[in-house]
């Protein structure tokens, strides 16, 4: 007969951290967190407090390691939860990104509540397709060049020629860059992420809706999720499996990274991972713009001639960023063919 399966690695110290305002027992849970002592918890709470009063981007700017060595915020506390936590929004862990747009992600963070669409990401363009007319987007077809006609504009693209009163790129930086000349193109942070199938939630049902995070930086993957937990129709009804998700900062999808990923998953659930099914691997190498000091606010999205470029990369490197250039792309657009702004909704 085969050998047994070995046993699962022991896991390491586990430690959950909540919002107090959201759980009043977090505060409790907060003061007798692990990691840091007095000075730093202090140091985190001022800094936290700071964040979500007004922002200031007048003041001046600098990368976001640098801010929080400003605030007095190091330590455990710092190395295991709050830079990992960053790098994995942020794309980085060199600290480099503005600090003034940080400020804004984490406010963001303590005022809102993260989720997931439960139809995943797709479903919000397909929700603007729906209201359209039939045949009126085609996929698949290489846009090559935009040019000025004699009184219109025109899109080259492989299946011929379109003529429009306006065109919007919505694409990434590097893209429109190309069908935009002199538009500013940002570089790009890179990330990798692996699903995988279990046989059921490898987290407690006190934590299983957390993101966790290796404070000990035992292997490449930044953070990690029970997808299925967060978002029950990302995996079929009644199906008791669970989705789990391992973040990593740059591309690097190798069968020898896939195994540290699967030996740190191990770690940080407590669970045997060798059963697991990889079920996807994504390498995406323009995930996020990269913003470095000073962030002065967004970009225009009209680029002349009635071209307008909407994405991250013309507001923030965010999914909340690219909603909100698309809708001032809309709102400009309606204002040059004579149709008045939209009201924001």
């Amino acid at each position: 007969p085969p050998p047994p399966p070995p046993p699962p690695p022991p896991p390491g110290r586990v430690s959950a951290v909540h919002d107090p305002r959201r759980h009043p027992a977090g505060l409790v849970e907060a003061l007798r967190f692990p990691l840091g002592g007095v000075k730093d918890k202090a140091a985190v709470a001022r800094w936290v407090v700071r964040l979500t009063s007004a922002g200031d981007l007048k003041g001046p700017d600098s990368g976001w390691a640098e801010a929080l060595d400003e605030a007095g915020v190091h330590g455990e506390l710092r190395r295991a939860v709050i830079e990992p936590f960053l790098a994995g929004v942020l794309g980085e862990a060199d600290g480099t990104t503005s600090r003034r747009f940080v400020d804004l992600v984490v406010r963001s963070f303590l005022r809102g509540t993260p989720g997931l669409p439960a139809g995943g990401v797709q479903a919000l363009p397909d929700l603007l397709a729906a209201s359209l007319p039939a045949d009126s987007v085609v996929l698949g077809t290489e846009v090559r060049h935009l040019g000025l006609a004699p009184r219109s504009l025109v899109a080259e693209t492989t299946a011929g020629g379109v003529t429009a009163q306006a065109i919007v790129v919505a694409t990434d930086a590097g893209a429109a860059g190309h069908l935009v000349p002199g538009l500013p193109v940002p570089e790009s942070h890179a990330l990798s992420a692996f699903w995988y199938v279990t046989p059921s939630s490898p987290a407690p049902a006190s934590r299983e809706k957390l993101l966790h995070l290796d404070g000990d930086r035992s292997g490449p993957v930044v953070n990690t999720a029970v997808v299925s937990a967060v978002a029950p129709s990302y995996v079929p009804a009644g199906d008791r499996r669970g989705l789990v998700s391992a973040l990593l900062l740059g591309r690097d999808t190798s069968a020898q990274t896939e195994a540290r990923v699967r030996a740190q998953l191990g770690r940080v659930y407590g669970a045997d991972t060798s059963e697991w099914e990889l079920i996807a691997v994504h390498d995406v190498p323009h995930a996020l713009p990269v913003l470095e000091p000073p962030f002065d606010g967004p970009r225009p999205v009209e680029v002349g001639d009635g071209i307008f470029a909407t994405g991250d990369h013309r507001e923030n490197p965010s999914q909340q960023g690219a909603l909100v250039a698309g809708r001032r792309a809309a709102d400009a657009v309606l204002t040059r063919l004579g149709m008045g702004r939209r009201r924001a909704g």
